[in-house]
């Protein structure tokens, strides 16, 4: 099958090179764009890949430019993963068995962007990995396979990614295999869809205030690879606390303390208060400070806050 790449991030690369050593799929082309931190792989990547398969290599955001020099007629399908912009239904129409999306999120209920995130924030008991048939609507056309991963209070974004990373490239070859041998997507079912909407390193501020489960949540969801969930220690901009892992812990006495409130300082790690209820924190920085040296000043005084 000859098939052709477009999109982002190391999954993608990951499945081209699994593709790639195939004996019984060509890849047509490669077309990324401009990468972001955390996906972990830079746009020279699918270049240098291209370049050792002497296949065509495009680099731009510009949906109209793939057909100068290809001949797309000779493409099967094409495997798309984050690609910056929209993908037209005549773009989509064109190749024989269409436009392959691996959609990190459970079709056809969450539908749009950081749908593991959201997933985590709404306390959900799994995520879902669907790859689907892209269509001219937003994460609605048939589904070839799905494949679930389950969460509980200590999954953090991180390890969704791990599983992603893992099972995008397999799911896809699974596919395109299964397509050579005559299996056809099966129609979403007519329910009701959550849109999820994209979220920003901002959306990740820590309100003390939100309750010890909902914190936790955001702070599972805001881990790496993204840039961690944050607050201030006593109220100052310049001393930004950054909060990568924490668990919920039950202390052996009753408190009376003041939301975000430095209540204990163990060897490595701290705990803050949030209503009646205590957090354990400890995967963290001080603005770029060590952790030691970050736990010293967070903990210098019971009086110290994070706001």
């Amino acid at each position: 099958m000859n098939v052709g790449f477009m999109g982002r991030t190391r999954m993608l690369l990951d499945t081209i090179n699994i593709i790639r050593h195939d004996d019984t799929h060509q890849i047509a082309f490669i077309w990324t764009s401009k990468s972001e931190p955390y996906y972990n792989c830079h746009e020279d990547e699918f270049q240098h890949v291209a370049q050792r398969l002497n296949c065509p290599f495009i680099y731009s955001s510009n949906i109209d430019g793939i057909d100068k020099g290809i001949d797309l007629s000779k493409v099967d399908l094409v495997i798309s993963i984050n690609f910056v912009n929209i993908l037209s239904a005549t773009f989509l129409n064109q190749f024989q068995f269409g436009v392959l999306n691996a959609h990190a999120g459970d079709l056809p209920r969450y539908k749009g962007n950081a749908c593991p995130n959201w997933a985590i924030l709404n306390d959900e008991n799994s995520i879902s990995l669907s790859i689907h048939q892209m269509s001219a609507e937003l994460d609605s056309g048939p589904i070839y396979t799905t494949r679930i991963f389950p969460l509980n209070d200590n999954t953090y974004i991180g390890d969704v990614y791990n599983w992603l990373g893992l099972e995008v490239p397999r799911g896809f070859l699974d596919v395109i295999n299964s397509i050579q041998k005559g299996v056809s997507p099966t129609p979403q079912k007519d329910v009701r869809s959550l849109r999820t909407f994209p979220r920003k390193a901002e959306d990740a501020e820590i309100d003390w205030c939100q309750g010890i489960e909902s914190i936790h949540r955001l702070i599972r969801a805001s881990s790496r690879p993204f840039d961690g969930a944050y607050c201030h220690l006593n109220g100052t901009i310049d001393n930004r606390v950054t909060v990568f892992k924490a668990r919920v812990i039950e202390l052996p006495y009753d408190f009376c303390a003041i939301n975000g409130q430095i209540l204990e300082r163990h060897k490595d790690s701290f705990v803050v208060a949030s209503g009646n209820s205590a957090l354990e924190v400890f995967d963290f920085k001080l603005n770029e400070l060590t952790q030691t040296e970050s736990l010293k000043k967070i903990t210098a005084s019971l009086r110290n806050r994070l706001t």
